[in-house]
């Protein structure tokens, strides 16, 4: 039985990261292997929406993956989760867009999101923070707010630091199983 590429999110800094100096080689590299087949590309309106104010060439770039990337919505679960980040303190209300990122990447069961944030989301004390609130939300642990929606749904999905390079392999957080 073949193996299906794994699904993975990309946030708004892969895809500005494909016209800057630090980050251009890894952001096409990455790109690539999303035209070439090897991963299921996953992405955001939340992405989609941030970048309204970016570079032209940026725009271009979503625009020409668009027809390979699964843009995810931003759903009811996904706030839930991203309010729980926030109620945790994993980050601050000037970082929510990140918290939602995030949520959005485990409410859809992607295996891999990828980011050049190393401020709020590639960080060790983030993703432990990260960590820390998944499965609590995920087994309707803690109450949702504002209300009786039912529990968010999920196998416990993880994040992994991965320090073995210091460029492209930090970047990339472990969320889940392959879907």
């Amino acid at each position: 039985m073949p193996v299906l590429p794994v699904r993975v999110y990309a946030d708004t800094t892969v895809f500005g990261g494909a016209f800057d100096d630090e980050f251009e080689s890894d952001s096409l590299a990455f790109f690539e292997q999303a035209r070439s087949g090897r991963i299921r590309l996953a992405t955001s309106a939340l992405v989609r929406a941030e970048l309204d104010g970016a570079p032209k060439r940026v725009q271009d770039l979503f625009e020409e993956l668009e027809p390979l990337m699964e843009v995810l919505p931003v759903t009811r679960e996904a706030v839930r989760l991203q309010s729980a980040y926030l109620r945790a303190c994993v980050v601050g209300e000037a970082s929510m867009n990140d918290a939602l990122h995030v949520a959005l990447a485990t409410v859809a069961r992607c295996a891999i999101l990828v980011s050049w944030n190393f401020k709020h989301l590639v960080q060790y004390r983030r993703i432990r923070g990260y960590n820390a609130v998944i499965p609590p939300v995920a087994t309707g642990i803690l109450p949702p707010p504002g209300g009786p929606d039912p529990a968010i749904v999920m196998e416990g999905p993880r994040f992994e630091y991965n320090p073995r390079r210091e460029s492209v392999n930090t970047a990339i957080v472990a969320i889940g199983e392959a879907s």
